[in-house]
């Protein structure tokens, strides 16, 4: 009995599926495509935007400053899990007379993606 329970155990291991490796990736929506390929912009106002995606595993987002200034523009949501994401990308007012530009790193896995953000400057009065 015991070398017949052994031996179904033996089976029953013996045929279950290998996991499957999943690939990581992020897959920029045909409606972002535009600005993975060349950049988000803004005027100089308080105002938002969407990239689209899609990440096949979890995944997460971070801006990369350029210059001195930072913590201007934020990313809404900035990780999550597999899945289709509209992510807000929302900048402050930029109450400078330059323009300023930060970049948006994006990791699925061993997966990256990036883009740019460019904001415009204050006009002068």
């Amino acid at each position: 009995m015991l070398l017949l329970t052994a031996a179904l155990l033996t089976l029953a291991l013996s045929c279950t599926k290998p996991e499957e490796e999943v690939v990581s990736e992020i897959i920029v929506s045909p409606e972002s495509w535009n600005i993975y390929v060349t950049h988000m912009l803004f005027e100089a106002e308080p105002s938002s935007q969407f990239f689209s995606f899609t990440a096949t595993a979890p995944w997460s987002a971070s801006p990369q400053w350029f210059g001195d200034e930072s913590d201007w523009l934020s990313l809404d949501p900035s990780s999550g899990g597999a899945g289709t994401f509209n992510m807000k990308v929302t900048v402050k007012e930029n109450p400078n007379y330059t323009d300023r530009q930060a970049g948006v790193n994006m990791k699925c896995g061993t997966a990256g993606a990036s883009f740019y953000i460019y904001q415009n400057r204050t006009n002068a009065q």
